[in-house]
């Protein structure tokens, strides 16, 4: 009878993970495989699939090879029943499209729900092994998918933000590669409590080779790059209904083939939004580097908005904003062929 309980208790496990993940909003989940290991106070799921439900996203929202769940002893022998939670190849897609229905750019609403019913107590810790995140456009002319990957960090302290009395602020530190080339680090604070974004974030990007986001610049900028080097500093805070920061893009040695005849209508496009965003030259920069500081600002008034999409947007206008004065002359400088500056 025990024998036969301990063959049957995966498949119990795995059926109450897929009901639960059936229960966030706009989104179906299912698992391929759950292992228990009981001795340990583990289990192990596999092939972790989050998707929208109307079908009309090719992609999932989210997906991860495997997720391990333990309990941290150290804080058992303390008389409290914590989890560590790893994450291996998870996959994050946001996709941006001309109808709702075509896009998917936040998490369910009730996700933190979910959570809690998958795993009833506190996580202390989680770990990110070989993560990506990608930006897609499947309408773009041509398709567009921007993407970090490589994602190796942790974020910490999760469940002292909520139990002690003082900072409630749980610690991020993620470092990884942006298509290929670019070396990318994150690292911040995060209220994971609180019902609105709250959080104080810093990123730094070096040396993107500019001509893996071709088809970022083809659709939205109507540009080709020959070659050139992106970096960007990045620091952006939210907290009581509101975000503000500033993104800081360099771009060095740039070389472009084209640029659209429409050019009132991108302007149009790129700056059309809720948020107003204003931008300021650097002088004194080196010769050949285009380079710009965009002030970031706004209000999230209203609690359903989709913030995420909102700053995702902001920043995609904050490159294109520093690559628009690059080629109309106003930053920097450099030879007519884009030859070495110093």
């Amino acid at each position: 009878m025990a024998v036969a309980g301990r063959i049957a208790l995966p498949h119990v496990v795995e059926a109450y993970v897929d009901r639960t993940l059936d229960q966030l909003e706009g989104y179906t989940g299912s698992v391929d495989d759950v292992d228990l290991a009981l001795w340990r106070g583990a289990y192990r799921v596999e092939g972790l699939r989050i998707e929208k439900m109307d079908g009309e996203v090719p992609v999932p929202f989210f997906r991860a090879h495997t997720i391990d769940l333990s309990v941290a002893w150290d804080a058992l022998l303390r008389g409290s029943i914590v989890a560590e939670l790893a994450l291996h190849s998870p996959e994050l897609n946001f996709v941006v499209g001309p109808e709702p229905a075509q896009e998917q750019t936040e998490p369910a609403s009730n996700w933190r729900e979910t959570v809690e019913e998958l795993v009833p107590f506190r996580i202390d810790r989680v770990t990110l092994q070989g993560g990506a995140v990608h930006y897609r456009d499947f309408h773009g002319d041509p398709e567009v998918d921007i993407y970090l990957q490589e994602l190796e960090g942790a974020v910490t302290n999760i469940t002292n933000s909520e139990e002690l009395g003082g900072s409630r602020f749980a610690r991020f530190d993620v470092r990884g590669t942006a298509m290929q080339s670019g070396d990318l680090r994150i690292e911040g604070s995060v209220n994971p409590y609180a019902e609105q974004p709250t959080f104080e974030l810093r990123g730094e990007l070096a040396q993107l080779d500019i001509t893996q986001l071709n088809p970022f610049l083809k659709a939205y900028a109507a540009v080709d790059a020959e070659r050139g080097a992106f970096s960007l500093d990045l620091e952006l805070a939210a907290a009581g209904g509101e975000f503000r920061g500033y993104v800081k893009p360099f771009i060095r040695h740039l070389k472009v083939l084209d640029l659209g005849d429409d050019d009132q209508g991108f302007l149009t496009k790129v700056w059309e939004g809720v948020v107003e965003v204003t931008s300021e030259v650097l002088e004194d920069q080196p010769r050949d580097t285009i380079a710009t500081r965009v002030p970031l600002r706004g209000d999230i008034e209203d609690p359903n908005a989709d913030v995420w999409a909102t700053i995702g947007g902001l920043l995609r206008n904050a490159f294109i904003e520093s690559l628009r004065r690059g080629l109309e002359g106003d930053i920097g400088g450099g030879d007519e062929d884009g030859g070495e500056g110093g």
